[in-house]
């Protein structure tokens, strides 16, 4: 399987706040690539798929490493086979 990027948007966090990975996803199935802000106030978390599978990736917007998450988004990955 040819390995694809699944890009999260997720809104820029207030002062302070930054979005970190909540729980480990499946690494066999996807695992985080790249992080970064984009203009317009969007945070954008990159995951290369590895393989067909599925997983659940869950972000958490903290105050920098703290475990106290003021926001959460969770979401089911789905990596479907080519072909």
């Amino acid at each position: 399987m040819t390995q694809a990027l699944v890009a999260f948007a997720l809104p820029r966090g207030q002062s302070g706040l930054v979005w970190r990975t909540a729980r480990d996803s499946n690494p066999a199935v996807a695992r985080e690539f790249a992080e970064g802000d984009i203009p317009g106030n969007i945070t954008v978390v990159v995951f290369i798929a590895r393989k067909a599978g599925t997983t659940n990736v869950a972000f958490g917007l903290t105050n920098d490493e703290h475990q106290k998450a003021y926001r959460a988004a969770r979401y089911r990955l789905i990596v479907k086979p080519r072909g």
